[in-house]
């Protein structure tokens, strides 16, 4: 079976400014791929080169195996929400779907029933469809970015911050499609900031860091490279901190323990079970810890 995303030393500088660095990365059908990186780390340049719509400096990539910016029959399989959606702003939320569902190779009339659909699952109703586009607020206009993604039934979909000014409501109802999106075979490459956003969704994780890929993997092994903030506080006594090794103690007062742990945390758990614990809680580390810490171990 021919991949939905192969790149091959895929590279983009702009001028003396590095974008994409030597990335080497195939997507499989029925895969939700999540990039993650900090802002300008080179998460929409990768898009916009496996899309075709950059050309790369160096390398290529293929879209259902066929060069990206020559793959015209193959975008036509693609759903796309880029980071900055632009839609005409005098145009209903309507017009504009049959506009773009017409540059999709479809019709307005075969893909009503599924944008119906999908509307009124991210909350959207007839009346919405017919709102100027310029009236709409910024998480509306992004509902009806995620509409004309998916209305057509693409076998890749590609995503970039699609979140972005998205209700707690909506970010639940767009995970579930991505993954009914998975179920039937598609593929999804979904791009953020933010790795709580994708860790639930994703079956491997690619970071990003200055134009590199500096690791890929689950979600759940790259959350187990950065140790937790683990916060207790005691009734009497601390407990011993002997018998179990790897933790680091941050800070120890009346009554309270700051420590430094990697998962998995049964052990030190029992440890600060020995004491009359009265409050635990364990803070996970942040994306930008994530990527310091992934940064360093791949600094030879």
């Amino acid at each position: 079976m021919v991949a939905p995303l192969e790149c091959r030393d895929l590279s983009r500088s702009y001028g003396a400014v590095l974008g994409l660095e030597g990335l080497h990365l195939t997507l499989a059908a029925g895969e939700i791929f999540g990039l993650i990186g900090l802002n300008g780390a080179g998460k929409s340049t990768t898009l916009r080169l496996a899309l075709g719509l950059l050309k790369p400096t160096r390398g290529e990539a293929l879209l259902f195996g066929v060069p990206a910016r020559r793959a015209l029959a193959a975008r036509r399989r693609l759903g796309y929400v880029p980071s900055e959606l632009s839609l005409y702003p005098d145009r209903s939320a309507r017009e504009s779907l049959d506009l773009l569902a017409r540059l999709t190779g479809s019709t307005p009339a075969a893909v009503r029933s599924s944008r119906l659909v999908l509307a009124a699952r991210l909350g959207m109703n007839e009346l919405d469809l017919d709102r100027p586009v310029g009236e709409m607020s910024h998480g509306m206009r992004q509902k009806v970015g995620i509409v004309q993604a998916l209305e057509h039934g693409p076998d890749f979909v590609v995503l970039d911050e699609p979140s972005d000014g998205l209700d707690p409501v909506a970010r639940d109802v767009l995970a579930t499609l991505l993954g009914e999106v998975r179920e039937r075979g598609g593929t999804v490459l979904l791009a953020s900031h933010v790795l709580s956003e994708i860790e639930g969704l994703a079956d491997r994780v690619g970071v990003l860091h200055r134009g590199k890929l500096v690791a890929l993997e689950t979600a759940a092994s790259l959350r187990r490279r950065e140790a937790l903030l683990i916060e207790a506080s005691f009734a009497g006594e601390l407990p011993p901190l002997d018998g179990v090794g790897g933790i680091e103690v941050v800070e120890r007062g009346a009554g309270r323990l700051v420590l430094r742990a990697h998962p998995p945390l049964d052990a030190v758990v029992k440890l600060l079970a020995r004491g009359s614990l009265q409050m635990l809680r364990v803070h996970e580390p942040s994306l930008e810890d994530l990527v310091r810490e992934v940064a360093r171990e791949d600094t030879p």
